[in-house]
């Protein structure tokens, strides 16, 4: 069997190792657990074999009107040799230390000594990426990005400096940390957050990673530091599933939040996708990699862009057909 399809991965597996984890359970509580994570026939096919004497798999007693695990200890699941592969080839990405503490990652390369990965990053090929990444083997990165990550996941509040390629001084910023996320295009970290203004008042801001020099942890967020969460904008396309667009839309599109419908129109989707306002730029430009397959309907301002840029795109490639025409004219 594959081991990408071996039983632990199931949804019946999975049910077991969740009710093994707690000492006890009354079989109404089974019966929830199996009817709210399983399927819709769950509870009525599984519950048996749990709690009945006739079918009984054995796996709980019953005392005290509740059903006890039999083991004494909650089971724990096996890591499979596939998972240990995936895990070797994680840690040959260098991307994995903006996350993970140097001896973590020396005790996991030692347990992993023996294990081949199951591909390099020379197998890989990004046909439409940037060339110039972020500098994950610079030490001052990396420490950069776990300080940032440590201080949101304690919610806490950053002074960053920062200097742009542009400017030859830097800057300075009281920073409310929200989330890192990872271009895919461009091979950089971005920092998303609120900046502290000199009107006291708080603002979104978008920095790279790679042009933060300094990061200091202040101390914990007051819930009035928080600012109020900007709204989302919103496209709606039409797309075309041909040569895996569908696929290769939900893989570009991953980092936002998306409905996929399905429209009467043979192997054709409407996909709503909601963004940020500062993301705007770089959406457009992923919309226009899906050339005719990607068809935006809505709002007009956003068509009105896709429309300005392609514009200026033809003037850029095919100056000499445009001239003669406006001579024409």
């Amino acid at each position: 069997m594959n081991p990408l399809f071996h039983e632990i991965y199931g949804k019946y597996f999975r049910l077991i190792s969740t009710l093994m984890h707690s000492d006890s359970h009354s079989e109404e509580a089974i019966r929830m657990i199996l009817e709210k994570e399983g399927y819709g026939e769950t509870a009525f096919s599984l519950l048996p074999s749990l709690v009945s004497e006739e079918e009984n798999w054995h796996l709980f007693t019953k005392a005290d009107g509740d059903y006890h695990r039999i083991l004494q200890h909650a089971s724990k699941q096996p890591i499979t040799q596939i998972e240990k592969r995936w895990l070797k080839t994680m840690l040959e990405d260098q991307r994995i230390h903006n996350f993970l503490e140097p001896d973590r990652v020396s005790a996991l390369q030692e347990a992993l000594v023996d294990v081949e990965s199951l591909f390099s990053s020379e197998m890989i090929d990004y046909f439409d990426q940037f060339q110039e990444g972020d500098p994950y083997e610079e030490p001052i990165y990396t420490e950069n990005a776990r300080c940032l990550l440590q201080a949101i996941q304690s919610m806490e509040l950053v002074t960053i400096q920062y200097q742009t390629l542009d400017r030859q001084e830097g800057s300075q910023h009281i920073v409310f940390p929200e989330k890192l996320e990872y271009s895919q295009k461009n091979d950089k970290f971005r920092l998303r957050g609120k900046r502290k203004t000199r009107s006291e008042s708080w603002e979104p801001v978008v920095f790279n990673l790679s042009e933060i020099k300094g990061v200091e942890r202040i101390g914990i967020v007051e819930p009035m530091q928080k600012a109020t969460k900007a709204k989302d904008k919103q496209i709606v396309c039409l797309l075309k599933d041909d040569r895996d667009t569908l696929e290769r839309a939900m893989f570009h599109f991953s980092n936002y939040r998306k409905i996929t419908q399905k429209t009467e129109q043979e192997r054709e989707y409407q996909l709503t996708i909601y963004y940020p306002s500062q993301d705007e730029t770089e959406l457009l430009i992923n919309i226009l990699s899906f050339g005719p397959f990607l068809q935006v309907i809505e709002p007009d301002s956003f068509i009105r862009q896709i429309k300005y840029r392609l514009k200026r795109q033809k003037e850029l490639y095919f100056p000499t057909e445009l001239e003669a025409k406006k001579s024409a004219e």
